[in-house]
């Protein structure tokens, strides 16, 4: 909202002639704003502009060049791309000018869309840790938690996963954290317990956009990644441990993690980090594989 009062204040002093707001889907009141503003929306729909600053940094997008079918609004277009896979809607070529593609924009049969897609992805190497992250419990709440409340809700999304009552998992949870903090830096925190049982292993990512309350911490926790596991699996528990290690380290990780759309970005953000893979060999033991 900000900077769109910003671009209207910049186009009234300055004869700026149009100016075009970015809808991130993170904003119910888009289409309101627009309308107020007196703009159209950038790329012609509701678009994660920080997941699409990663893709592009990491060359993972395709750049191509499509026909503008006759009759097509740019809603229509927008909506079509993202059917066939998720898109971005760069620009339109008019000749040998380019111009901003927005839901304002007046298509003629002659242009050529300007997209940039997903490309395939990169990592074609998966572990155990990976199909983890693919199927774990992903929590992403907007206000601010205490500790009690977070474990409170990691209890109830881990239990039924592990066959135990959510209330006994969340005393385990509250248990383990009295002994030492799981903060291990600040803003994240690796909350770990030990289950009955064998062959037990779960995994829960959280993000609370205004932090988790964990005592003694100066800092509020953002990132959460909630480990349960059996006393058998204390190796995989330490690779788990490297993986989450490895991954927090990425450069820009934690505006990557606040500016992510919703929970499956999140998960996506996981999946698609670079870190060393364990993949099983025919004969029982492991490899290791850098991606």
């Amino acid at each position: 909202e900000v900077n769109a009062l910003a671009a209207q204040l910049a186009r009234t002093l300055f004869l700026i002639p149009n100016v075009y707001v970015v809808n991130s889907g993170t904003h119910a009141g888009h289409q309101a704003l627009a309308d107020h503003l007196g703009t159209t929306t950038l790329f012609a729909g509701a678009i994660p502009l920080p997941d699409w600053d990663y893709y592009i940094d990491h060359a993972e997008v395709e750049r191509f060049g499509a026909p503008v079918d006759e009759g097509v609004t740019p809603d229509g277009l927008f909506q079509k791309l993202q059917r066939e896979q998720r898109s971005l809607p760069l620009a339109l070529r008019r000749g040998d000018h380019y111009l901003p593609f927005h839901s304002g924009s007046t298509l003629k049969p002659d242009d050529r869309l300007i997209v940039l897609q997903m490309g395939h992805r990169a990592t074609t190497v998966f572990d155990r840790f990976d199909h983890l992250v693919a199927h774990a419990a992903v929590i992403d709440v907007e206000p601010a938690l205490s500790m009690d409340e977070f474990f409170s809700l990691a209890a109830d999304a881990l239990a039924p996963r592990l066959d135990l009552d959510a209330d006994q998992l969340q005393e385990m949870f509250l248990d383990r954290e009295t002994s030492s903090s799981t903060v291990v830096l600040p803003g994240l925190a690796i909350p770990h317990v030990v289950v009955e049982g064998e062959g037990q292993f779960e995994l829960l990512i959280a993000r609370c956009r205004r932090g988790i309350a964990f005592p003694g911490q100066p800092e509020r926790v953002h990132a959460a990644f909630v480990l349960a596991g059996s006393r058998n699996e204390r190796t995989f528990h330490l690779r788990a441990l490297s993986a989450i290690a490895k991954i927090v380290q990425w450069p820009d990780f934690d505006r990557r993690w606040m500016t992510a759309s919703d929970a499956e970005a999140l998960r996506e953000l996981v999946l698609r980090s670079k870190r060393r893979r364990f993949t099983m060999q025919s004969g029982g033991g492991e490899a290791v594989v850098s991606v």
